[in-house]
């Protein structure tokens, strides 16, 4: 049974990515907040997000902290660190919610500021390898609905769902018609979410996934689609 019980947690604001539009990637990486348990509420999923929580200094105390209190761990990452951080994260058993600028390599490139083609499809691998439940994160900007089959073939190629969400003034009627046709697909989620507050990664479907109705939605058209979701937002 999907629960609405969800929190967020941001250990870090700091990214190595340059990503066009957010302001995050360019600046010094800033001092991180301590894990003060007073001011951390614990809910049954917790989202752990950025910038990209694997900067974040405190990150394994974050993880350890929710772990201990039962929660299910979600971490909104692009993933390319050390393979010697992630065998530090792995033990917490979190999902891993991947972040997907583009399906296609130069748009992937430009949108990242970075060369992380490669080391997405790199990590996608590893985490495939450790057995670790994935979804492709793909915020869809203007003038991507056309790479949209290519990121669902993507996914499917991972064995990874697909976590769609878009800015509802960025696209007219049959823009948006476009994108919630997918919810018929059991493997895809679909999510109206407009930019997150000030600090949070921009990729972050904050208003999304942490809204009932649309996780509902979702969940409802899952069902409807495939008798059950394989893996859900509520544990």
């Amino acid at each position: 049974m999907i629960s609405f019980s969800q929190g967020v947690s941001r250990p870090t604001s700091n990214c190595t990515f340059r990503c066009l539009g957010c302001p995050l990637g360019q600046r010094d990486f800033q001092p991180d907040p301590p894990l003060d348990p007073l001011f951390s509420p614990h809910k049954k999923v917790m989202h752990i997000v950025g910038g990209d929580p694997l900067c974040a200094t405190t990150l394994i105390e974050t993880l350890r902290y929710y772990h201990q209190k039962g929660s299910q761990l979600v971490l909104w990452t692009h993933g390319q660190f050390e393979v010697t951080r992630w065998a530090e994260i792995l033990p917490f058993r979190p999902k891993v919610m991947l972040y997907l600028p583009s399906p296609d390599e130069a748009q992937f490139n430009l949108i990242s500021g970075v060369s992380g083609w490669s080391g997405f499809h790199q990590i996608a691998a590893y985490l495939q390898t450790k057995h670790v439940e994935i979804a492709f994160n793909f915020p869809v900007r203007p003038g991507q609905l056309a790479f949209i089959p290519d990121a669902h073939e993507l996914a499917q190629a991972y064995h990874a769902r697909l976590l769609m969400h878009y800015h509802p003034q960025d696209f007219g009627p049959e823009g948006k018609a476009y994108l919630q046709r997918y919810l018929n697909f059991s493997d895809v989620w679909v999510f109206e979410s407009p930019a997150p507050p000030p600090l949070f990664c921009p990729a972050f479907a904050y208003e999304g996934v942490l809204n009932p109705w649309q996780v509902a939605k979702n969940f409802i058209w899952d069902y409807v689609g495939s008798k059950g979701k394989l893996w859900t937002f509520g544990g």
